[in-house]
């Protein structure tokens, strides 16, 4: 059981990792994606902030995830995001069906559809097993070297995730030239 539980805990750590970097490589677009969700019509200045405090969120949380597995009120904030994610895939399904959500930056051509939603539940019942299934102390017993390790890890899994997002942006960019 024990992994059972930190291969959901590591593959959530993994998706937000992923998906804030991958939106910090393009903040322009993620932007807009946000603008369908503002309340009121701000500054492309001030959804671009908003943004990236979206994305380097997530990064910041998926790193911390996948470093400190034990710190039992990390697991609370996936648990909070991912039921956020719902939130966002409901509202945008109800509103702005089949226009790009824009999760994973540019990586993802995936729109507000009845898909995004049941994914959104997926994700929000393994951040539910991981917060409430308790794993036994020796299984996540790490030095401090294994958690510089796992965030060395995560930081690896970052750039490359921005690097790919890049170079899939340019790519776009040049075919729309």
């Amino acid at each position: 059981m024990n992994f059972l539980v930190l291969a959901a805990k590591s593959g959530l750590a993994l998706m937000l990792i992923v998906a804030g970097s991958a939106k910090l490589a393009g903040v322009s677009s993620f932007a807009a994606s946000v603008k369908l969700f503002a309340p009121v019509q701000g500054s492309t200045r001030a959804l671009e902030r908003i943004a990236i405090g979206i994305a380097a969120f997530e990064l910041t949380l998926g790193s911390a995830s996948l470093a400190f597995p034990s710190v039992a009120v990390i697991n609370l904030l996936v648990l909070a995001t991912a039921c956020g994610f719902l939130t966002v895939s409901s509202i945008g399904y109800v509103r702005h069906r089949g226009k790009s959500c824009l999760c994973f930056g540019g990586l993802s051509n995936r729109v507000f559809d009845g898909l995004g939603i049941l994914r959104s539940v997926v994700i929000v019942g393994l951040a539910t097993g991981v917060s409430v299934i308790a794993v036994s102390r020796s299984a996540i017993a790490l030095s401090t070297a294994g958690h510089l390790l796992l965030l060395g890890g995560a930081a690896v899994i970052a750039m490359a995730t921005y690097t790919a997002a890049r170079g899939v942006a340019m790519t776009n960019e040049a075919e729309t030239i």
